[in-house]
């Protein structure tokens, strides 16, 4: 099956980019939560949700890792028997 390793890299290279904008997000709405006078909420939660997504993208960066493995070991369809 060639194709299952490309869309399981396909599927963690989606789940790494949610995490990279989750990250914008957040920082984003830091700045405007700190912009309009609650920068201490805004620390509090971020950390959480910071937390979170890094967690969630160093997994993903390792599902994919072992996708790209299998990717290359996976034999082109076009070369079998």
């Amino acid at each position: 099956q060639y194709t299952v390793p490309l869309r399981d890299i396909q599927d963690e290279l989606g789940e790494i980019n949610d995490a990279a904008m989750g990250r914008r997000l957040v920082a984003t709405l830091v700045r405007s939560m700190s912009e309009a006078g609650d920068a201490s909420t805004a620390s509090r939660a971020s950390a959480a949700v910071l937390g979170w997504f890094v967690d969630r993208a160093e997994a993903r960066l390792a599902a994919f890792r072992a996708a790209w493995c299998a990717h290359l070991s996976a034999e082109p369809f076009w070369t079998g028997d």
